[in-house]
């Protein structure tokens, strides 16, 4: 996991809102270093099954920049049939010479108040 972001610059930002107020919501970042996301997810999942499965992905590139929107979903139990949760990634790599690498995956769960986008759905 760790070998697949940038040394350097690589981050996870998971985004929260505040909806009480629908017009204007209030989002709030927290950028996370690779590391300190496994040290995290470890403790979590410790505790708490996790199964993450890509529904879809749109991708784009040009020259050395990739950006990738992947609509997830997430699933209390590896057999279940109904996610948990379902959210959009947005991520972003830059060809360094040799490899692909990392810069930042950005992402946001879908609510009642904030459903999946048609098209990032099959």
């Amino acid at each position: 996991f760790l070998s697949l972001f940038h040394p350097e610059l690589g981050q996870l930002i998971p985004l929260r809102s505040d909806v009480s107020d629908l017009e204007n919501p209030e989002w709030q970042a927290v950028g996370l270093k690779p590391r300190d996301y496994v040290t995290m997810g470890l403790r979590w999942m410790s505790t708490q099954a996790f199964y993450e499965r890509e529904v879809h992905r749109i991708e784009e590139r040009f020259g050395g920049i990739a950006h990738a929107w992947s609509t997830y979903a997430g699933f209390d139990a590896k057999h279940a049939q109904e996610p948990s949760i379902q959210g959009v990634n947005s991520s972003q790599a830059m060809f360094d010479g040799k490899r692909w690498r990392i810069l930042t995956v950005a992402w946001d769960a879908a609510s009642p108040d904030q459903p999946l986008p048609k098209k990032y759905l099959r």
